[in-house]
């Protein structure tokens, strides 16, 4: 480096705070690392500041910060030729990147580096002992942020195993408590929604099926709803279109076990607080605590959609018997065909795999008649219906149940719930001309505003009139009152068709071999072992 006396120096003013490692108090904060440094260089009037770039809420551990980065720009143009800092942990506290950049990168760049409260100034080539010094100082700086990582990783560790929850954003259907930031809580609006979700997989929908039903009747999504209540970022000024439901977050709450009170938390970590990319953990290594909260779904019928999602996650269309059929040969799903011949639709299942060097010509023969099929199960399914009924400790498991009145009730809620909605909406646009009016928006902004409420006090119209569709086909169907369980089991046995709710929740697999011959698999054969 020239020592030159007369010579002057165009200077950077660096200064970094980062919440993750402890530099929180005031001495440290942008504003006071940057007086410190003002101060130094009133001082050494050979030092001309060209330049101001800081990084607030980084860490130092990490290299990759954009006023770094502007700052190194400024460097390889030739805008600046020195640095200053309040100490070298503000600049880094990487201690092998910060020798990298101390002893290399700077002198071969002709920079000048001062470090104030280290007494470090790269000018001064008389203090040979700051060769020795300042890298035991990073090292020290270095140490400090791993201590600092491995103090909050541990804490983290402690919390999840405790059962406390940890996340930033909540799961739809949950809030954290007021009382304890680390507990969720039943939000029991968006609860009902994730039940309504559950029960129409059951019942044979698809996630895309679902996901247009909610955006009909004007159910908000996930993102939208949390914004309604406050925990996301709004504007009473909206020009981009409300976030939908779509079949990828339908099938997101449909695969989250948090829904059954499990908390599973730990999935992914880090090789170390230096490397930022996440890695996923080995299943055993979770942090899993069931009864952690109030469950919205019960953990049988999480199971019974979980394997639904294994059989028919593919499908945009799902029949009564998807997934459920399967070649006694290979094992292998059967196919749904459909033919038509002289107008007539036959639909048969069959396997259609086949074996290379194969005389039996693969499972060919492995087929059935949708008809015959359908027939087959009804009988099997009342035959078990009637056996269970014809035991008189059915009996002690009758109960009263309210299908129409909590039905209606939710329906009514989800009515008033757009209702609102769209008065807030009327009374947005109202004040939207008085801004106009005031000067606040220009007319551009007026107009796009205006329309943008337009469409969507329109999309809350027809929200309302599917809802209130809902309620009266709801209505028609519930007319009969309450059922106790023994009356919905009859009503079971003298049906004439099976639905894929039934199927999927009587049976577990169908099996069907060569010549039409089947054999039934229930999910409850326990349990109708135990109530014989």
């Amino acid at each position: 480096m020239q020592n030159d006396s007369i010579k002057t120096y165009r200077a950077a003013l660096y200064a970094r705070i980062s919440r993750e490692d402890g530099d929180k108090t005031v001495s440290d904060s942008i504003v006071n690392q940057l007086d410190l440094i003002k101060e130094y260089i009133k001082s050494n009037p050979e030092i001309e500041p060209v330049s101001e770039r800081a990084d607030d809420g980084y860490s130092g551990v990490m290299f990759d910060r954009p006023g770094l980065n502007a700052m190194l720009d400024d460097v390889k143009s030739g805008r600046i030729n020195c640095i200053v800092v309040k100490d070298l942990s503000r600049f880094g506290r990487n201690y092998i990147e910060v020798g990298r950049y101390i002893r290399t990168l700077f002198p071969l760049f002709g920079v000048r580096f001062i470090a104030i409260n280290d007494g470090y100034d790269s000018a001064n080539d008389k203090n040979y002992a700051d060769n020795y010094i300042i890298p035991f100082k990073n090292i020290i700086n270095d140490a400090y942020c791993a201590d600092i990582s491995k103090k909050v990783r541990s804490q983290l560790e402690v919390k999840r195993k405790k059962g406390d929850y940890i996340g930033a954003l909540v799961p739809f259907g949950y809030l954290k408590s007021p009382e304890n930031k680390n507990k969720l809580i039943v939000d029991e609006a968006a609860a009902e929604v994730v039940k309504d979700i559950f029960k129409w997989k059951t019942a044979g929908m698809s996630q895309q099926s679902i996901a247009e039903k909610l955006n009909a009747v004007g159910v908000l999504s996930p993102l939208e709803y949390k914004k309604s209540i406050g925990l996301g970022c709004s504007s009473a000024f909206k020009i981009n279109p409300k976030a939908k439901w779509s079949a990828v977050s339908v099938k997101r709450i449909l695969c989250d076990e948090v829904y059954t009170g499990a908390l599973i938390q730990g999935k992914t970590t880090t090789p170390n607080y230096k490397i930022k990319k996440k890695f996923l953990k080995e299943k055993s290594d979770w942090a899993r605590v069931e009864n952690a909260h109030e469950a919205i779904i019960v953990r049988q019928e999480f199971e019974l959609v979980e394997d639904l999602l294994g059989r028919d996650s593919y499908k945009t269309e799902i029949y009564p018997f998807s997934g459920m059929l399967f070649c006694p040969k290979c094992g292998q799903n059967l196919i749904r065909k459909v033919s038509t011949v002289d107008g007539v639709k036959y639909i048969n299942h069959a396997c259609l795999k086949k074996y290379e060097n194969d005389k039996r010509d693969g499972c060919s023969g492995i087929r059935i008649k949708e008809n015959a099929l359908l027939n087959s199960v009804t009988a099997a399914i009342k035959n078990q219906i009637n056996t269970v009924l014809d035991t008189d400790e059915v009996s002690q498991f009758v109960g009263k149940i309210s299908k129409k009145e909590n039905g209606m009730k939710k329906l009514q809620k989800q009515i008033g719930m757009r209702k609102s909605e769209r008065e807030k909406l009327i009374n947005r646009k109202l004040r939207l001309y008085e801004d106009y009016s005031d000067g606040d928006i220009t007319r551009n902004e007026y107009e796009i505003f205006r329309q943008n409420y337009d469409l969507q006090i329109d999309e809350s119209d027809i929200a309302f009139k599917n809802l209130q569709k809902e309620l009266d086909k709801f209505s028609e169907k519930e007319n009969q009152g309450s059922l106790n369980f023994t009356e919905v089991l009859l009503n079971y046995e003298n049906l004439n068709k099976i639905s894929r709710e039934l199927i999927v929740k009587l049976i577990g697999k169908i099996i069907v071999f060569g010549g039409g011959r089947i054999e039934i698999i229930f999910r409850c054969g326990d349990e109708y072992t135990r109530v014989l």
